[in-house]
Formats: C-alpha cells, structure tokens, sequence
C-alpha cells in the first residue's frame, strides 16, 4: 500500500452518458497510466436530485454496480459522493473504501443534517471542507466534539480555482494533508505533495463540463 491516495473523480452520468462501454473505456485508460506511487480509487456521484447551474444526468444504480464491479475485477476500489439519504443507503450496501461528503452546501440540503442521518464509526468518511471554519464548524456539529472515521480534504468550491486560493485559505499543513482540486494543471499537487488527492477526470473525445481542470489518462503518469 502506498502512503498516497489518488480519487479520481469520474462524476455522474454526464460524462459517460449511463453506458457501460464508456465506463469500462474510462475505467481502463485511467488503469493503463495509474502512477506506481499511488493508490487509485474510482468515486462517482450519487443523487436522486441536485441544485446546479450546469447540465446533470444523475448516474444509473445499475452503471455504477457495473463500474463497481469492473474496478474490482481489476484490483481497484470504487466509492462515491452522496447527496442525498437514499443514495447513502444504496452506497453502504457496497464494500467501499470511504464515502465522500462534498462542501458545497447551496447545491443540496443533505449535508446539514448528516450527522443526525448517518455518522457512525462503522463507516469512513472523506470530507471536504471549504475553509478553517467549515473545518471547525463541521468538527464540532455532532456536539461531542470529534469526528467518528473522518479524513478531510480542504476545497475551493469554484470552477476553475486557482492556486492562490487555496493558499491563501487553508494553511500549508492542511494543504499536505489533502486536496480537492479544482485548478488547472497539476502545480497544487507539485507543490504541496498531499496524501489525500482528488482531481475530476476526463477522457478525450467525451463531454464534461469539467475538462478545462480536469486530469487526463496521460497526465496520471506525472503524479
């Protein structure tokens, strides 16, 4: 096991369209370039709905029982956001290596009261947090003063984000710790080496709105 996490984020059903050739040809390439240094997970979106200003197509349950089991066939862990209670309940019944809470609370209800709807220690989370006081106030929701089994990856929220404004949020230590990272190119990851890194993944030749900021199969290689 390597010390490093990479999440490649492989989004909802946008980007593959719910078919399982696409799935399986995003799943390989990203295989095929996986950096020796790094463990590799596969995270989706799961939601029954959202509130976004882009265009959305909520990814089937039967797709993402097929990249699950894909994945596995080939060695690799696949996990997902969840956005809603429903999509918590179909996720658990999946072996998974942690579910990811995302930070963007103006875009679903769900992540206000998920401590009283989900929180246990017999799942892990990853949790990502948009600044020190998103970090603090979610710290301290429960009301006993700790997290259950939480990492925490801090996030700029923002479509691209720059470098400079993770910088000039989140301290250098949290930065090592882990990212979610949403700016162009690869100079966050250079530079701060963090143990937990997510980054949105794209495929030549697909639609994502995310492709301007997004890792390439070609690009896992300089990881």
């Amino acid at each position: 096991m390597s010390n490093r996490l990479l999440i490649l984020e492989m989004q909802d059903g946008m980007m593959c369209k719910n078919d399982k050739a696409t799935v399986k040809m995003m799943i390989d390439k990203a295989i095929e370039n996986k950096p020796d240094n790094v463990d590799m997970v596969f995270k989706w979106q799961l939601y029954t709905k959202i509130k976004t200003i882009v265009e959305v197509i909520p990814l089937d349950r039967e797709i993402f029982d097929y990249a699950y089991n894909y994945a596995s066939s080939k060695g690799f862990k696949t996990t997902a956001s969840i956005f809603d209670k429903e999509s918590f309940e179909f996720l658990i019944n999946y072996e998974i290596p942690f579910i990811k809470i995302a930070c963007q609370t103006d875009l679903y209800d769900f992540r206000k009261d998920m401590w009283r709807m989900i929180f246990s220690d017999e799942v892990k989370y990853l949790l990502s947090v948009k600044d020190d006081i998103d970090y603090h106030a979610m710290y301290n929701r429960n009301g006993n003063n700790r997290l259950f089994n939480v990492d925490v990856m801090t996030c700029i929220p923002k479509y691209p984000a720059t470098v400079e404004e993770y910088e000039n949020t989140f301290l250098e230590k949290h930065l090592k710790e882990g990212i979610s990272d949403h700016t162009i190119g690869l100079e966050l990851y250079n530079k701060y080496k963090p143990k937990i890194y997510e980054k949105h993944y794209y495929v030549d030749g697909l639609e994502s709105w995310d492709r301007e900021w997004a890792i390439k199969p070609e690009e896992l290689k300089l990881l």
